[in-house]
């Protein structure tokens, strides 16, 4: 998994849950797991926007990782894909419907 360095803490948080999901059906974690590599790329910022997007991850963080809110919401795929296309507002449609600054 390749990305930039500020993004890597939330993006294992979230490779590493997705890639643990049991398969369907299954009652609990698969006894042959996924091995993941990650690869931090420089992130090219000028350090104004690194700043804010640090303190972005920061705030995220707890919400991904490793018990946080967002793998209790979704243990199973169902529920992942439930959770990824019903309330992530980076994917679900609903974001359509929602006022956002520009």
């Amino acid at each position: 998994v390749v990305n930039n360095r500020f993004h890597m803490p939330r993006t294992r948080a979230v490779f590493d849950h997705v890639f643990r999901v049991p398969p369907a059906g299954a009652a609990h974690e698969p006894e042959a797991r996924y091995e993941m590599t990650y690869f931090e790329v420089d992130d090219h910022l000028p350090a104004d926007v690194l700043s804010a997007r640090l303190r972005k991850e920061a705030e995220a963080l707890p919400r991904f990782s490793f018990g946080g809110e967002w793998q209790r919401q979704a243990p199973t795929l169902r529920d992942l894909h439930a959770w990824t296309w019903g309330v992530n507002t980076a994917y679900a449609s609903k974001r359509l419907l929602l006022d956002r600054a520009p």
